[in-house]
């Protein structure tokens, strides 16, 4: 399972969202976070419909 700190994100980020208990991604974030990280736009839709 992927982490948000494997995927690139900010440090301070991965510490904030680790603080509350998140510590996994969805699989949207999972695929679109290194994209957009990357500075490529984004448009995505998950199983929820968002």
């Amino acid at each position: 399972m992927t982490t948000f700190r494997e995927l690139g994100i900010f440090p301070e980020t991965a510490e904030a969202l680790e603080a509350v208990g998140i510590t996994s991604p969805f699989p949207i974030q999972e695929l679109t976070l290194p994209v957009a990280l990357s500075g490529s736009d984004v448009i995505g839709q998950a199983k929820t419909g968002t």
